[in-house]
């Protein structure tokens, strides 16, 4: 196995590792250049009470957790890296809601975690922006999750 496949597979059980806490989150992304905007959001109840507290998250029925990372690859080798990231919630009544983002360092990798309310069934649109520092461009995500039971 090339080298390159091998160091992609251990990049993507590092993140499969990092995102075990949020293990319902689907994952949505956009890639830019060498550049991968990738984010998920779950229910905070789905998240182990060990890492909801060493977050600064308090778990509730209607609160869902916002997980953004920035990816930079290159020759199929991704890493994570920092950026200045801005996250926002829209529900139906088009309000639009910004998310809190704390930066997270863990394992050597880079993340955006932020919390924030919803309705239970409710549709809610997510923007996010997210500038690599060192560069000028943006990347940009926008999609639709469901959140609570269904």
């Amino acid at each position: 196995m090339p080298i390159w496949h091998c160091a992609r597979f251990l990049i993507a059980a590092a993140l499969v590792a990092a995102w075990a806490p949020f293990a319902q989150a689907q994952a949505h992304e956009k890639r830019v250049g060498e550049h991968i905007l990738r984010s998920s959001t779950v229910s905070s109840l789905d998240i182990a009470a060990s890492s909801a507290q060493a977050h600064g998250i308090i778990p509730g029925p209607e609160r869902g957790v916002l997980n953004v990372v920035v990816l930079r690859d290159t020759d199929g080798v991704s890493q994570t890296v920092a950026a200045k990231v801005e996250a926002q919630s829209i529900a139906f009544s088009g309000r639009p809601h910004a998310i809190a983002l704390r930066k997270v360092m863990a394992n050597g990798m880079i993340s955006y975690i932020g919390s924030y309310d919803y309705v239970p069934r409710g549709m809610l649109d997510f923007r996010i922006t997210a500038q690599p520092d060192g560069t000028e461009q943006t990347l940009s995500l926008r999609y639709q999750e469901r959140m609570g039971p269904r």
